[in-house]
């Protein structure tokens, strides 16, 4: 009987709460849907105090967590009832780092290359926000404000005190280091007009100290800038590419003349299928920086966080590099436009573009490698549209076939039908996928080689192309360096000696 009352009792109180518009499962789901947001606050709040350089204290939250929803935050306008606002709160991280900044200069790192930093929206009005906000029972004040406004007193008084002088002297060690090369000390005195800039506009507007500071360093650079602007003079360059030095931009018209070129000639964002050129402005020409040996520069193209990177060699290479003080290349383009290249870096790297990200709007960074100062760009790849990567992989197909039916064949340095045959053998036993058929001998004569401290012969070697069809049906050779060691009676069999890079080639041309 007990049992039947209870099992009436338990069905009488569902029906009662399902007749209210909620059943105590569904009061059971907001619950548990309400201790999962404020998980969520609660490790967003931890990670800004991180960058406050504080402890958390889960019992003042900067948001309360009663009174505000997960899509609350995700808001684009996040006022509140009781006048505070999400977005300003923030934003004032930002005046923080820049007073951080002053107070270390110069051993702070730069916030020219804090991505985060760039892309908070802040100024003065977060200053005034910052000094609206400072009742102690204000939970923001509690949990960021007070420390992001003494951290700016902090700064604004070391400006009026010692401050100002203490940078003047670090930017007369900057500008008078010995041993430094005039390029380093341009680059130290540049990131520092930048940042002091950028730290004067965002949060010190109208304070007269750091305005003396950066109008110095703005005077060293200018002197330390003569140097420089006569070696850019000797390169040839514009207006544009003076104001830019190891800076790439991109466009998407690819006959763009870089001496003549504007900013208007430039842009940040493609499509999927769009043409991309990248210039790359140096602070010298070509030939000055990295010489006039090697086979040309190498440039990275790599997602933020570098979790998709591809390292590609600059096509179309050759002595007109020398005198020049800047470097072309094409990232994407079509065969009509397509002047062929062995290294086919063009159709590799717009299969990356167009198989290799994710579905949606990208920023790219893109890197020139050598022995130059970082050299570096970016710009955003829309490739979440299908069309256009569609189009893209055509482009690349016909791109590859205009490049392998231009290649010819290399030329043989040497002929010796045996140690071709020596190749051939060689290279089939090692377990490649492909199977060589050819060998073609590049060098005119053994080089030589000798023991790294006692001088003497070691063995000899040869450089070699051997060619091989691939189980898709298509030809190529790799190139390959042979060596032989010398012994009593003579030299050893052939082994190999080392790789280097291959080639797609016309199989009718493979004989």
């Amino acid at each position: 009987m007990k049992i039947t009352t209870l099992v009436i009792a338990c069905m009488a109180i569902l029906f009662c709460e399902q007749a209210n518009g909620q059943s105590i499962l569904e009061r059971a789901r907001k619950r548990a849907e309400k201790r999962l947001n404020e998980k969520i606050d609660k490790k967003i709040d931890k990670t800004i105090d991180k960058l406050d350089g504080k402890k958390n204290n889960s019992s003042s939250s900067p948001s309360s967590k009663t009174s505000r929803s997960s899509s609350s935050r995700r808001s684009s306008s996040s006022n509140s009832s009781d006048g505070r606002d999400e977005v300003k709160e923030k934003a004032t991280w930002g005046i923080y780092k820049c007073a951080e900044y002053v107070l270390g200069f110069p051993t702070k790192n730069s916030m020219m290359n804090y991505d985060q930093l760039q892309e908070l929206d802040f100024g003065p009005s977060s200053v005034d926000y910052l000094k609206a906000h400072t009742n102690p029972d204000d939970p923001f004040y509690k949990r960021n404000g007070q420390n992001r406004l003494n951290e700016y007193n902090k700064a604004l008084a070391y400006l009026s005190g010692e401050g100002k002088d203490k940078m003047f002297q670090e930017l007369d060690d900057m500008y008078s280091a010995a041993g430094d090369d005039t390029d380093y000390k341009y680059k130290r005195i540049t990131d520092a007009v930048n940042n002091i800039q950028f730290a004067q506009t965002k949060a010190f507007p109208n304070n007269p100290h750091l305005a003396k500071v950066l109008t110095y360093a703005q005077k060293l650079q200018s002197k330390l800038g003569g140097v420089k602007t006569q070696a850019l003079d000797n390169a040839g360059a514009g207006a544009f590419h003076k104001q830019n030095p190891n800076k790439i931009f991109f466009t998407n018209n690819l006959s763009l003349n870089p001496e003549t070129a504007t900013a208007s000639d430039f842009k940040t964002a493609f499509k999927a299928g769009e043409k991309i050129k990248g210039v790359a402005y140096l602070d010298d020409t070509y030939k000055n920086i990295f010489g006039i040996y090697g086979d040309g520069p190498s440039y990275s193209l790599s997602t933020k966080d570098e979790a998709q990177r591809v390292d590609f060699k600059v096509e179309g290479y050759s002595k007109a590099f020398f005198p020049k003080g800047y470097v072309e290349f094409v990232l994407v383009t079509d065969a009509a436009n397509y002047k062929p290249d062995p290294l086919k870096s063009v159709s590799q790297q717009m299969t990356f573009l167009a198989e290799k990200l994710p579905p949606r709007e990208i920023n790219l960074n893109v890197r020139l490698m050598g022995k130059a100062s970082e050299v570096m760009g970016k710009f955003t790849f829309d490739a979440g549209d299908d069309a256009g990567l569609a189009k893209m992989k055509e482009m690349s197909k016909a791109i590859k076939a205009k490049s392998i039916g231009a290649a010819g064949m290399p030329k043989a340095g040497m002929r010796n039908a045996s140690i071709e045959k020596q190749c051939i053998a060689l290279y089939n036993s090692q377990g490649w996928e492909e199977k060589f058929t050819k060998c073609v001998i590049a060098s005119k004569q053994y080089t030589t080689l000798y023991h790294k401290v006692s001088g003497r012969v070691v063995g000899r070697s040869l450089r070699v192309f051997m060619f091989s069809k691939k189980p898709d049906g298509s030809c190529m050779y790799q190139d390959f360096t042979v060596a032989q060691e010398k012994t009593g009676s003579g030299y050893s069999k052939f082994r190999s000696f080392g790789t280097g890079s291959q080639a797609d080639i016309s199989c009718d041309k493979v004989r």
